[in-house]
């Protein structure tokens, strides 16, 4: 695809796994909403470090590596320095997103007059499902 890879979309996959909590008192929150819900978080991360880990190691960078394996990486309590780390990676890889959905957008309004209709009304509603989601 012109605008997005798979590996785009893998990475924003990903990028929900890495998504948590930056202070003590959110992981506390966080953890006591979870135990609420009768989630172990500490099963729950291991599992999913297990599962993704090979996702992981291709889709993040080195910086991140020693972080998922040694298990680290989705636990409570992130330390500072690597909930930085990954909290910029999660900002680049939104920053990256959003170009790439503007310059789709952009290439979209540059062609619309000479799209079928039903194209332009399948974005269109593409376009307001997206809008409704956030």
């Amino acid at each position: 695809m012109k605008f997005f890879s798979e590996e785009d979309y893998r990475k924003t996959q990903i990028s929900g796994m890495l998504a948590f909590p930056l202070s003590r008192e959110g992981w506390d929150e966080y953890l006591e909403f979870m135990r609420g819900i009768e989630v172990d978080y500490e099963e729950q991360a291991k599992a999913s470090l297990e599962r993704n880990r090979e996702s992981l190691l291709a889709l993040l960078p080195s910086s991140l590596h020693p972080y998922i394996h040694n298990g680290t990486i989705n636990r409570p309590y992130t330390p500072p320095d690597l909930a930085q780390l990954i909290a910029d990676w999660n900002q680049e890889l939104l920053d990256r997103n959003r170009e790439q959905g503007r310059k789709w957008r952009e290439a979209y309004e540059s062609i619309k007059d000479r799209l079928p209709s039903g194209a332009v009304e399948l974005s269109i509603e593409a376009e307001d499902l997206r809008l409704e989601s956030v």
